[in-house]
């Protein structure tokens, strides 16, 4: 509901501080949605497609890419009501979501979580996960667990760091700048179609390689993905590096002394 306001404002604001709020209001509600819906896919995925599922969240930065792309030259406010309809449709589609069985046990409702189970597994013989996830919950209930907790242990501090690193690495490898800024910079190469074009193609790859990745995802593991795009960035931001600076130095590039 947040982020459908926010759009709106976009579209029909003629205010400078307008747009500054309602971008911080929208860029602010999708980060806490994508931790959320992230969270809720871990809980109701089976532990063979959970990687899956949650890999398939990727999609969402260049599908949306696409989508920009795809519209050209249209009015912001063109843009803005397109962007509204995908919230449109989950915030009437989360009305039928069924609450995570995690949830339900910690809340104390046992029955609701036999139910939900059932109708997120499509059968009757849940039992066995059931008593799986209650133990789990029963653990946790066992010892109140505060943001302190992270730093006690060498083990969760090691994985805090792990996480602050995946996450500043996607953050700072410029994914997000480059798929905004990709229409201009094909257009300053002078590519031989529209930049917009060449981006809308490129998101589309970007969503078929995060299938493909979901597909091996559990297969290869976590780790050999990780250092193939990682290696991949590599590459490819080196290669970049080289041609803006070519293009802005193109005398003191590569000369030898």
């Amino acid at each position: 509901m947040v982020v459908i306001v926010s759009m709106l404002a976009l579209a029909f604001s003629q205010q400078i501080y307008v747009y500054y709020i309602s971008v911080f209001i929208n860029g602010f509600s999708t980060s806490c949605l994508m931790a959320v819906v992230s969270m809720y896919n871990t809980e109701i995925a089976d532990n063979d497609n959970r990687g899956r599922i949650n890999c398939l969240l990727g999609m969402s930065v260049p599908l949306g890419n696409a989508i920009a792309y795809l519209s050209g030259n249209a009015s912001l406010r063109t843009i803005c009501f397109v962007g509204t309809i995908t919230p449109s449709i989950f915030l009437v589609l989360s009305f039928f979501l069924s609450e995570t069985p995690i949830f339900l046990l910690t809340a104390k409702k046992e029955d609701e979580c036999l139910k939900a189970l059932k109708r997120l597994r499509g059968t009757n013989d849940v039992e066995d996960e059931y008593v799986q996830i209650k133990k789990s919950t029963q653990q946790t209930d066992s010892k109140k667990y505060t943001i302190i907790d992270v730093f006690r242990t060498r083990a969760s501090i090691r994985s805090f760091c792990y996480t602050i690193e995946l996450l500043m690495t996607e953050v700072f490898s410029g994914i997000f700048l480059l798929g905004a800024f990709m229409g201009p910079i094909f257009n300053e190469a002078g590519a031989f179609i529209t930049g917009n074009s060449i981006g809308a193609l490129a998101s589309i790859v970007q969503v078929l390689l995060v299938i493909v990745a979901s597909l091996f995802i559990d297969r290869l593991g976590r780790k050999p993905l990780l250092f193939a795009s990682m290696s991949g960035c590599v590459v490819c931001l080196a290669a970049l590096s080289v041609y803006f600076y070519h293009l802005h130095y193109p005398a003191n590039c590569f000369r030898t002394n």
